[in-house]
């Protein structure tokens, strides 16, 4: 996939992706009866993936104010047939022209027509 950024120069902010793995964002204190505690694997597990989540939370904001879009590409679309939608407005609006005066040749012909007859022809190739 080919990605560009409309604004490339605020992919420095990235550097910002260091700061949810340096910090906890708690003030740690020293209490020496919670040494004798052993090791909480889930708690560990848990900050390591509230870490993660907080770099990918920097990484998607950046990523979204650097302008990261993805640029155009061709593809190919091979069908059989065509569609044909032939629309006719036979409505008495169409008689008029737009300074709002009617056409002298138009006032004495036939009354109008029901608004609107849509056709749709189907073609397909053999």
């Amino acid at each position: 996939m080919n990605f560009a950024f409309e604004t490339p120069s605020v992919l420095l902010a990235l550097a910002l992706l260091l700061l949810p793995l340096h910090s906890t964002g708690v003030n740690v204190k020293a209490y020496p009866c919670l040494e004798m505690l052993p090791r909480d694997p889930l708690s560990g597990l848990f900050a390591g993936l509230l870490r993660l989540i907080g770099v990918a939370t920097v990484t998607a904001l950046v990523f979204g104010l650097a302008g990261l879009y993805q640029k155009e590409q061709q593809i190919e679309r091979i069908g059989n047939g065509a569609d044909i939608v032939l629309l006719f407005d036979r409505s008495s609006s169409m008689d008029n022209t737009f300074a709002g005066r009617r056409q002298a040749a138009r006032m004495n012909l036939k009354p109008p027509q029901p608004p609107l007859i849509a056709r749709v022809h189907r073609t397909s190739q053999s």
